[in-house]
């Protein structure tokens, strides 16, 4: 199961817990929380080449030194777009391509962050990999992720 999918389910079961509870104020931002992901999960149906810059960057720090440069290459300009789903908090934005990996990969070193102006301690990404699909988590560290981050220009740096 992706990781796409099981953060889904994690939504699903924190809306049916919050209508329980009738927190109208987290049951409405859990609301806005989905539709965004069917938005975009809409806006980038069918669509090749579906990685913003920094996402780019993101993949070939994380996944280039695993994966090797025609993979990385050929997954970031012609994977199929399977979904995007947002935490609230980030999102998790998954393709699917052939020669992916079918075993289980977490890449998350070198630790990689993202600077964005208008966040005060910017961002944090993960790259999982399983079953042909990849998966890049990209999560707000302490800050609200904007909705229109992808939109936004986010500088890429790492640490060892």
């Amino acid at each position: 199961m992706s990781v796409a999918r099981i953060a889904k389910g994690l939504i699903a079961a924190i809306a049916l817990t919050t209508a329980a509870c009738a927190c109208s104020d987290t049951t409405s931002t859990i609301d806005a929380v989905q539709a965004q992901s069917e938005e975009q999960t809409r806006l980038l149906q069918g669509k090749e080449n579906v990685f913003v810059g920094y996402e780019k960057e993101v993949l070939d720090l994380l996944a280039r030194p695993h994966l090797g440069d025609a993979l990385t290459s050929q997954t970031i300009q012609a994977a199929e777009f399977v979904e995007i789903v947002y935490t609230g908090v980030g999102y998790l934005l998954t393709v699917r391509h052939p020669s992916l990996p079918t075993d289980r990969m977490v890449l998350d070193s070198p630790l990689v962050h993202g600077a964005e102006a208008g966040l005060e301690h910017g961002l944090g990404f993960v790259v999982f990999i399983e079953d042909h699909e990849m998966t890049l988590e990209c999560f707000a560290l302490a800050d609200v992720l904007p909705s229109d981050i992808r939109e936004r220009q986010v500088v890429i740096t790492t640490s060892k």
